[in-house]
């Protein structure tokens, strides 16, 4: 099977993998110990014979593992192996993304954060308890057999069992690891968990993965081989899907606005609403921008409508809110916004002038704004949103960047470099909680590489650690809401404008069958290979 990709991939880290086509291929690869069901909504045991138990305090997760997994050199899986992934995630050398979502179990914010800055890195992580001393010994990470797990946190997260499907929990080799240092994942070197394993890496062209016979689900696995071709190019990756050089491609990396009302009415067309934002970043530290009132401006004036009819073109929705709908408690903490920006409607150009000039707007300032290069819609998004800024007297000069820049540190990992002034990115659903997108406008996440805007208030993060600790969800989406208010509501400091919640689509010839049936696309679009096969009608 032929994949047509959008980035370079030389990623195979599963704790450094932070964007969704690195992820999807290290699913081939990496065994995660749940992935969500069809619906996207409940926890399903995969490397994990089951969900996890938790104690009656909510303070310790008791894992267990399959004992019939191994790697691919043969060598069984074992609970010491989750127990080194854990701290090779936490490792600061590792520079691990989404490290930051591990922090509330016990030691890890101090090894995380090396031992320094305690007082102001891991007070709101500590709990009741003193901090640790900072070693990996000391993360709350333990294995009490072969197949046996416990993890300890410093106070209750209600959503910790989700965290499990990120690939910062995936068990690593520390053999491995500790042998070939920053090269274990370098073909001949590298020892994987998952259905396939890696054969060849060729930068900026492709990734070929073989099927893994020790895999403990082999017999089921129908594909021999996956070949992930960088095609960057969303409107070659089609010429190479018509010419029958690809099977697929991943979600939005080759259909172009030129060609989605072509392309929608073909049976090979694959598409589901996202749980997802679509964001226009706007880096606070920047003086042009540090004004809320300015970064107010800028959001209203965006014509959202206009971008999803004439643009997007797949059913879109328009959005006015920091969090997208489908989430639990949405119609609750949504109402914090007051449709302080009109997401339905045309843009209110006058109150849009009329904020600039109350932020005191310098007319001789011109933007700059960064969007993926490689993306098949958002060089026609920049274009309107700059189209839609000049409208109300601001200048915007468009920046475009390749996938890999935008997901890097400086750009779409934060601190932002100020030559970014604008910046159109996304954020997936990662688990069902608001909180996975409230984080990305904490002062702590600006160091941590979630918060893309630069974004610091005390106040927000003040209402965010009383989030945290609500554990009744019906008294957390009242806190959500005030969350929600804080930054979009019409006093709200504005640190991102909301622009649309996509719908995930992509190309899948017919003949490529998932589970036998029709291929479908995960709410959250995430890729799995295992039950992927070729029908005998492929020419």
């Amino acid at each position: 099977m032929n994949i047509g990709d959008e980035t370079e991939a030389g990623l195979f880290d599963p704790p450094k993998s932070s964007y969704l086509d690195t992820v999807n291929r290290n699913n081939a690869l990496f065994a995660n110990l749940y992935r969500y069901d069809a619906a996207g909504t409940a926890l399903d045991p995969y490397l994990a014979t089951d969900v996890p138990e938790v104690s009656d305090d909510g303070l310790t997760y008791t894992v267990k593992l399959r004992d019939d997994a191994k790697w691919s050199d043969g060598k069984p899986i074992v609970a010491d192996d989750l127990v080194f992934g854990v701290q090779h995630a936490l490792d600061p050398a590792t520079a691990s993304y989404f490290a930051s979502f591990m922090l509330d179990i016990v030691g890890a914010c101090e090894y995380n954060s090396g031992g320094k800055e305690l007082d102001k890195k891991c007070s709101a992580h500590k709990g009741d308890g003193e901090f640790t001393d900072g070693k990996p010994a000391s993360v709350g990470v333990v294995a009490t057999d072969d197949h046996t797990v416990e993890f300890k946190l410093n106070r209750v997260v209600p959503w910790f069992d989700q965290l499990m499907t990120l690939q910062t929990f995936v068990p690593l080799r520390r053999d491995v690891v500790e042998k070939f240092g920053a090269k274990w994942t370098d073909v001949g070197n590298i020892v994987t968990s998952g259905p396939f394993k890696l054969d060849s890496y060729t930068p900026k062209s492709e990734i070929v993965v073989v099927k893994d016979d020790n895999f403990w689900g082999a017999d089921d696995v129908k594909l021999d081989k996956i070949t992930f071709r960088m095609i960057g190019e969303p409107k070659t990756a089609y010429q190479e899907f018509k010419r029958k050089r690809i099977d697929m491609a991943f979600t939005r990396t080759s259909i172009t606005p030129a060609d989605i009302d072509t392309i929608k009415t073909q049976d090979y067309y694959v598409s589901r609403p996202s749980i997802e934002t679509q964001y226009m970043y706007m880096n606070t530290t920047n003086p042009a921008l540090s004004d809320p009132k300015v970064r107010q401006a800028l959001a209203l004036a965006i014509d959202r409508p206009s971008l999803i009819e004439n643009i997007t073109k797949r059913g879109d929705k328009p959005m006015n809110t920091v969090v997208p709908s489908g989430l639990p408690g949405y119609d609750v903490f949504s109402e914090g916004s007051q449709d302080f920006i009109g997401a339905d409607d045309a843009p209110d150009t006058q109150k849009a002038k009329d904020l600039l000039e109350e932020g005191g707007w310098d007319d001789s300032k011109t933007l700059n704004l960064v969007f993926s290069s490689d993306s098949g819609s958002a060089p026609q998004i920049a274009e309107q949103i700059q189209s839609d800024l000049g409208k109300i007297g601001v200048k915007v000069k468009l920046a475009p960047a390749s996938g890999d820049v935008i997901s890097s540190p400086g750009y779409g990992i934060s601190p932002v470099k100020s030559s970014v002034d604008l910046l159109l990115q996304g954020w997936v659903q990662d688990y069902v909680d608001a909180q996975d997108w409230y984080q990305l406008f904490t002062c702590a996440n600006v160091d941590n590489g979630l918060n893309a805007s630069n974004f610091c208030d005390p106040e927000f993060d003040k209402t965010y650690d009383e989030a945290l600790t609500t554990v009744d969800a019906d008294k957390r989406y009242e806190v959500y809401k005030r969350l929600e208010a804080e930054l979009t509501g019409p006093d709200g400091k504005m640190p991102v404008a909301p622009i649309y919640q996509p719908t995930n689509d992509t190309i899948v010839a017919t003949y490529v069958k998932q589970g036998g049936k029709k291929y479908e696309l995960t709410p959250a679009g995430l890729m799995y290979w295992d039950d992927i096969s070729i029908t005998a009608d492929k020419k």
